[in-house]
């Protein structure tokens, strides 16, 4: 099982895979170490075992989110993490941008080395 180490930082065995689900008001950014995933805003993702190196490898996940300009109002961003039974690891919000129009999330996830 996928287990939260501390706040945006994750550990899976090697043969699973962690969800994310990223609702706000517009399509996040999303890329794995360096590759760019196909996030939409509401639609869950998966990262598989296949995306992952093997036992002990760390990956770097970064989410960029965008803010309306000007005063258009949002309520900002929800990030909910689960493992694959659904049970939820953690609920991120993000309500304000960092600077300017946008936010950046960084997430560690780890492979264990054995069972989760």
């Amino acid at each position: 099982m996928a287990r939260m180490i501390t706040s945006c930082f994750y550990e899976v065995s090697p043969v699973e895979s962690i969800t994310f689900l990223i609702a706000g008001p517009a399509d996040p950014y999303v890329a794995l170490d360096d590759t760019s995933l196909a996030a939409k805003e509401s639609q869950s993702f998966d990262i598989t075992p296949h995306m992952l190196s093997g036992l002990g490898g760390h990956h770097n996940m970064t989410i960029v989110l965008l803010f309306p300009g000007g005063a258009a109002a949002s309520k900002g961003y929800r990030i909910d993490v689960s493992d694959e039974s659904g049970r939820n690891l953690e609920t991120i919000f993000k309500a304000e941008p960092d600077s300017q129009d946008n936010a950046v999330v960084e997430i560690m996830i780890r492979v264990a080395r054995g069972t989760v």
